[in-house]
């Protein structure tokens, strides 16, 4: 990533920070323990289908902005860990909201479906904040440095 792109991507995180505050939406109300470990649990699953190192390499790779030592095999599979790693996050995402529409149905209490529905959708926020702010620009670098080193546009 050069200079711009980390400026750029710093200003839209302090963007979303700022719009969310003129919404009156306060940062507590997106912090829920649970709902966290949970997708945290989803990217354990990348280490049970790659080794440590190959992870740690993607991050490198995708990170770094020379392209001189980098193979093709290495590109290749550094696309297809943060793509894994996606849709990890976006399976444990999914059966959260699964889970909470079953525990909300299960309550008899009507007073607390509230709750549980913002629960449901806490897991899905942290989803999409991960695919916007960590998948995106990963997938983003990677691409082009698939173009560059390679030629390859269509991954």
């Amino acid at each position: 990533m050069n200079t711009f792109s980390k400026i750029i991507y710093l200003f839209s995180i302090a963007i979303f920070i700022y719009a969310s505050s003129l919404c009156g939406v306060t940062f507590s109300y997106l912090y829920d323990v649970p709902s966290l470990f949970f997708i945290i649990g989803g990217l354990i699953f990348t280490f049970v289908n790659y080794n440590f190192s190959d992870v740690k390499n993607t991050f490198k790779i995708a990170l770094s902005s020379n392209l001189t030592n980098i193979e093709k095999n290495e590109l290749i599979l550094s696309k297809e860990i943060i793509n894994k790693m996606w849709s990890y996050v976006l399976f444990s995402s999914i059966t959260l909201v699964l889970a909470g529409i079953i525990f909300s149905l299960a309550e008899s209490d009507t007073s607390k479906i509230g709750v549980f529905l913002a629960l449901i959708f806490i897991g899905v926020f942290y989803a999409l904040f991960l695919k916007l702010f960590l998948f995106m620009p990963l997938e983003t670098s990677l691409k082009r440095k698939m173009i560059l080193k390679l030629g390859i546009s269509k991954f």
